[in-house]
């Protein structure tokens, strides 16, 4: 990691921009900067270990980090790819633990660090700021057990059809609309609990079946309908083996 001279006007500005603190006061954001950094870091490169304790608030302000949890047989299980503008670190933040994943970055990205105590204060002295970060946290666990749903299937094309379901833009839009991967293959496969390989090989399968159409790390569906049809096949198939 590299740590960039910034100035807490400069840090300010970024912290504003960024979706994490949408809508907190000015004041507030300037005391968050003062006690904040930011540092680079390269692809696939730690940022803290799994039981490391940690001390400040962090916001990616470019490039996606990595939660996971390291397997014996030296793998990783994903649990959240963080994109811009989305910060990790709070849970341990608000119940003084330590991380209970660790952090690598899947590209080259910058981070800022918020000084858990400043952090921590400007929350407990206003309880809009507290509501909003607990509905942050809210969303992330529930989008973790919707993961859990996914992994717990035990067909592999099943798994990626419900990914692909859970990237619809809006529950309005089902037909016609183009999604783009959140990140690697390979990351997205650790996240389905499958290999790279088989995470392309079912993707290649629906292709061939005409239910998306891929270019690049982009993906039409020209018809949800199809992608619903398939996963009602699919469970049926396994209920029928059970």
């Amino acid at each position: 990691m590299n740590s960039l001279s910034i100035p807490p006007a400069h840090l300010r500005d970024t912290l504003s921009r960024q979706a994490y603190f949408r809508g907190w006061d000015a004041g507030v954001l300037s005391r968050l900067a003062m006690g904040a950094s930011q540092f680079s870091v390269g692809k696939d490169m730690p940022v803290l270990a799994r039981g490391d304790v940690p001390e400040h608030l962090y916001l990616v302000v470019s490039g996606q980090v990595r939660l996971f949890i390291p397997l014996a047989n030296g793998m990783e299980r994903i649990v959240s790819l963080v994109m811009p503008g989305e910060g990790f670190g709070e849970v341990a933040l608000l119940l003084g633990a330590s991380l209970p994943y660790g952090v690598a970055a899947c590209r080259d990205s910058h981070i800022i660090m918020v000084n858990a105590r400043t952090y921590l204060a400007e929350l407990s002295g206003a309880p809009a700021l507290l509501e909003h970060t607990l509905r942050l946290v809210a969303r992330q666990h529930q989008a973790t057990l919707l993961d859990m749903e996914i992994c717990s299937q035990p067909s592999s094309l099943l798994r990626v059809v419900r990914f692909l379901m859970n990237q619809r833009p809006c529950a309005e839009v089902d037909d016609g609309y183009e999604i783009t991967l959140p990140g690697r293959k390979r990351d997205i496969a650790a996240k389905l609990g499958l290999t790279q390989e088989t995470f392309s090989r079912m993707l290649s399968f629906l292709g061939q079946q005409g239910v998306i159409a891929m270019q690049g790390g982009a993906i039409r569906i020209g018809d949800g309908s199809k992608l619903r049809l398939m996963d009602a096949s699919i469970c049926a198939k396994e209920m029928q083996r059970a």
